[in-house]
């Protein structure tokens, strides 16, 4: 895609992918209708309160609906979402300060909350999801963050890395892990509440 920048430009990006019953992949654009860094500028500061606020969004009310709806009408097996950054909780600790990259989902947390949520109440089957955007590659659990109540959902979070930055593929990274998981890995919804 192409763009000279000279008017701005709005391309609907996000869409699912099906593989018959068996896989479907709801792809999301955390790029072009998100709020605004709470800090305003800064994407990485000091832990600050508006990273909570309510009205912040990753993905835009509009898909944020487009998102729920889709979740409540899969039937597939497994239910992957793909999208651009990292969307578990990475705190930064450094010395007794904690730093916060606000360009990952830790900047977005009601926005993350909602998204989890959305995936409890329309009890999708066995959701994955795919994070890109960092050098590292890693397999999360995500947490549901309620205020000061933390709930726990087991939600698997794998985040891969572009083939320059490992001498094995990630796919097969991925491979080898999912095989030697396969009597392990599954994804049921706990709602943990303390």
């Amino acid at each position: 895609l192409e763009h000279d920048g000279a008017e701005a430009l709005e391309v609907r990006i996000h869409r699912t992918v099906e593989h018959s019953d068996l896989l479907r992949f709801f792809v999301l654009d955390g790029r072009q209708y998100r709020s605004a860094y709470p800090t305003g500028t800064e994407s990485q500061g000091l832990d600050d309160p508006r990273r909570f606020d309510e009205d912040r969004t990753m993905l835009g009310a509009e898909q944020e609906a487009w998102l729920d709806g889709e979740f409540a009408a899969t039937a597939a097996r497994w239910n992957v979402v793909a999208q651009q950054t990292v969307m578990t909780a990475t705190p930064i600790p450094v010395g007794d300060a904690t730093f916060y990259n606000f360009d990952q989902w830790d900047g977005y947390v009601a926005a993350r909350n909602r998204l989890l949520r959305s995936l409890v109440d329309n009890q999708v089957r066995n959701p994955m999801v795919l994070s890109g955007d960092i050098h590292l590659a890693g397999v999360h659990v995500l947490f549901l963050e309620v205020g000061a109540e933390i709930g726990f959902v087991a939600l698997f979070q794998f985040t891969l890395l572009r083939r320059a930055h490992v001498g094995r593929r990630p796919d097969v990274c991925l491979r080898d892990f999912m095989q030697a998981q396969r009597d392990q890995l599954h994804a049921p919804f706990w709602l943990i509440t303390a």
